[in-house]
């Protein structure tokens, strides 16, 4: 037989309501606000740094395609990146930034596409080669670089003249260009 007497009720669990229970909320939810606004920037970061090598790696391969060309045509190099397409069949997405709001360049043919690279929002890139050759370009000479607003005006990566590329920091990057050219230093259209 139960021991326990039959008019017996459990106590009622009081649920609190009212303004203490809305308070607890609202600080909740404050933190979890504050918390994501604190790590957001963060959490970017890492893919700003793999659009960055991403970046490197397009100028790079435009570098080996430059190189591909000049061995090709007695050491001259090509007047643009139109030619480069046109030669060394490069994708169009290698002209194009991670952290551009740039597309690739389509056509149907590798001169379409080409054709493609000097209207707007397909080029993320400068050339300066036109007119060099491997003779006259020294190794730290900047050949290729990318347009100042790709990567928030941090910096930008540069293809030199001895095929590498690297990222700079934007004031010295400015400095390099200047010495590499006359022309001011392009943006976006």
């Amino acid at each position: 037989m139960s021991t326990t007497p039959s008019d017996y009720a459990p106590a009622l669990i009081k649920r609190k309501s009212g303004p203490n229970w809305l308070l607890r909320t609202g600080v909740t939810a404050v933190i979890i606000v504050g918390g994501i606004a604190v790590l957001l920037p963060s959490l970017c970061q890492p893919r700003e740094t793999a659009n960055r090598a991403k970046c490197a790696s397009n100028l790079h391969q435009i570098g080996l395609a430059i190189s591909l060309y000049a061995g090709e045509h007695g050491g001259q190099y090509p007047d643009s990146f139109a030619t480069i397409m046109t030669s060394e069949q490069l994708s169009p997405a290698v002209f194009v930034c991670p952290s551009s709001n740039d597309e690739a360049a389509e056509g149907d043919s590798p001169t379409a596409v080409a054709a493609n690279l000097t209207k707007p929002h397909h080029l993320s890139y400068v050339y300066l080669g036109n007119g060099l050759s491997t003779a006259t370009v020294k190794k730290d000479m900047v050949i290729v670089y990318e347009l100042p607003e790709n990567h928030q005006g941090d910096g930008m990566n540069l293809l030199f003249g001895d095929g590498h590329a690297e990222w700079v920091q934007m004031a010295r990057a400015k400095q390099l260009i200047a010495k590499a050219t006359t022309q001011p230093i392009a943006t976006a259209k």
